[in-house]
């Protein structure tokens, strides 16, 4: 079984830093510090605020709540306005059984197995963690998705969809696949690009790394949308994803003019006769049973997904 993220994973990809303010403060000191680091709140401490580590907190400073005082009160000590609660959680909690927590007040401090405090967490360090991890998933997502769609449109095999990403790869680089796909892109490095996705998803699945390249996976598929087009004309039109929604939907005009635009030297009467075998293949592959099937894949993708990684991403969102 892989672990499950624990606090202590969030801190250390953000970079702990323990934001705090001293209880002898006066309220407009707390209130500057406040929106000088652009934070909602902060522990109050009668510890030395220049201490990376603290065993004491005595309360919160909330920023809402300190300005409806901070006309008439503004030398006053902090101690008189602060919040009695203390938001804290220790680091080696499992993050999906605090998410619900973490996003409901302003912030928490965080303690480690010695019960010292050494880190502040705030609700957009939470977004940002999530961000940081899901935008890892999602293109890991699609581009795993984008090659099995595209490998069945090619040889219409089921199996395909079951098959873990390395054994995509193969199937899509095998003489018989790669002839098929009309791919212009040299086969050897198209082939190293994917296979080093393949590595990423593996590290961030198995090894529970969400510091895998993101902009290996953005580059790549963003490379793999254009190279990998699928669909009922990619067999006629080699810039498909070029034409207008109109132009899919079987405009024999605008489908002719395409031709025309796009291959130089085609003739009217070869474009028209182009156009009506383009629309001919595109209602045949289209057909309702074809839909359904492709649902059905979709389906069957979704659930072997996340058969194979429950205990990634899946379980990083909020079990409320």
């Amino acid at each position: 079984m892989i672990d499950n993220l624990f606090i202590k994973d969030m801190v250390s990809s953000l970079g702990p830093k323990l934001y705090r303010v001293g209880i002898d403060m006066t309220l407009n000191q707390v209130v500057s510090y406040l929106i000088e680091n652009n934070i909602p709140a902060a522990p109050v401490t009668k510890a030395g605020t220049k201490k990376d580590i603290i065993r004491q907190i005595e309360g919160f400073a909330i920023l809402k709540d300190l300005v409806l005082h901070l006309k008439n009160n503004g030398e006053n000590k902090i101690k008189d306005f602060m919040s009695d609660t203390v938001w804290q959680m220790s680091d080696n909690q499992y993050l999906v059984e605090k998410i619900s927590v973490l996003h409901r007040k302003p912030a928490f401090v965080i303690k480690n197995s010695k019960e010292q405090y050494y880190a502040t967490i705030f609700q957009k360090d939470v977004a940002r963690y999530y961000y940081h991890i899901t935008s890892r998933f999602m293109h890991i997502r699609a581009i795993e998705s984008k090659i099995s769609n595209f490998i069945y449109s090619i040889n219409k095999e089921d199996s395909i969809y079951d098959l873990p990403l390395g054994d995509k790869i193969k199937v899509l680089f095998d003489d018989d696949t790669w002839n098929r796909s009309k791919i212009e892109f040299d086969r050897s490095r198209l082939h190293d690009i994917l296979n080093k996705c393949a590595n990423l998803r593996n590290e961030f699945v198995h090894y529970r790394d969400s510091d895998i390249d993101l902009e290996h996976l953005e580059n790549s598929w963003k490379l793999i949308k254009t190279l990998l087009k699928h669909g009922g004309l990619i067999d006629f039109v080699e810039d498909v994803e070029q034409l207008s929604d109109e132009d899919r939907s079987g405009n024999h005009s605008q489908i002719v003019k395409h031709l025309l635009k796009s291959k130089k030297g085609m003739s009217k009467e070869e474009a028209d006769k182009k156009a009506e075998e383009i629309w001919k293949n595109y209602l045949e592959r289209n057909k309702e049973r074809d839909a359904l099937r492709q649902k059905e894949h979709e389906e069957r993708w979704d659930e072997a997904l996340k058969w194979e990684s429950h205990n990634t991403l899946f379980e990083y969102s909020d079990l409320d």
